[in-house]
């Protein structure tokens, strides 16, 4: 749409993370293998207690929260995003990474943490 995000219309709350301390922006990718979008946000941002929430849609419009990550990251975690192709999908197959900025203590000196993504099938 040439006309984008001028053309966006309003079509709701698309993730409720009103009852999560410390929420910060959601990363929205399309799963290719399960047909789905996952979106992934960081929690208790910025705080000893960190960690990551993840999302999942079948329309993209309406999310539901479907687990929590918690073990092996960084305290001090905030501004998480995980990499996808050029058209934000994540393809099976393709290496993924999971990137955010870590922390604690001095203001604008955070570190950066990349890590592979290992899919587990459930």
């Amino acid at each position: 749409d040439p006309n984008w995000p001028g053309s966006l219309v309003y079509r709701g709350v698309a993730m409720d993370k009103s009852a999560i301390a410390g929420a910060d922006h959601a990363d929205v990718k399309y799963r290719e293998d399960i047909k789905k979008f996952q979106a992934i946000h960081t929690a208790a941002r910025m705080s000893e207690k960190s960690y990551l929430v993840i999302w999942q849609s079948d329309d993209g419009l309406k999310f539901k929260k479907i687990g929590e990550v918690r073990e092996n990251l960084m305290p001090g975690l905030h501004n998480c995003g995980w990499s996808g192709d050029g058209k934000g999908h994540i393809r099976k197959g393709a290496r993924q990474f999971i990137a955010y900025a870590y922390g604690i203590g001095t203001w604008g000196q955070w570190k950066t943490r990349w890590a592979e993504i290992e899919w587990v099938a459930r």
